[in-house]
């Protein structure tokens, strides 16, 4: 695994302002056109590196979290759920509305 603080010379727990600075430096120093040297793979790495620095981690919700407490409140009478797509019936174009409504479920067809 790579060290991205080492890559771009700063230390662990580093501001964003002082990491973006390293990038900086070091993006002009290996920067492909300003270098007669072929440079490509280090300016690559330096700028993995302040990408994986900077990037904010996100937790990704669970899509069965959502979908599991959306069947759920329609069980329990707690929401509402409309669906709607289109499709083919006997050669014609047709809307298909689903209707999930008081604990009823309704399905319409235009």
């Amino acid at each position: 695994m790579k060290n991205y603080h080492e890559i771009l010379g700063v230390e662990r727990g580093s501001s964003k302002e002082e990491i973006k600075k390293a990038y900086r430096r070091q993006a002009i120093k290996y920067h492909p056109d300003k270098n007669t040297e072929d440079t490509t793979e280090k300016f690559r790495e330096v700028t993995e590196a302040y990408n994986a620095l900077t990037t904010e981690r996100r937790e990704v919700a669970n899509p069965f979290e959502v979908f599991n407490q959306m069947f759920y409140n329609m069980a329990n009478n707690r929401a509402n759920y409309v669906s709607e797509h289109t499709t083919i019936i006997n050669g014609k174009r047709r809307t298909i509305v689903e209707i999930y409504k008081n604990g009823q479920y309704e399905r319409r067809v235009y």
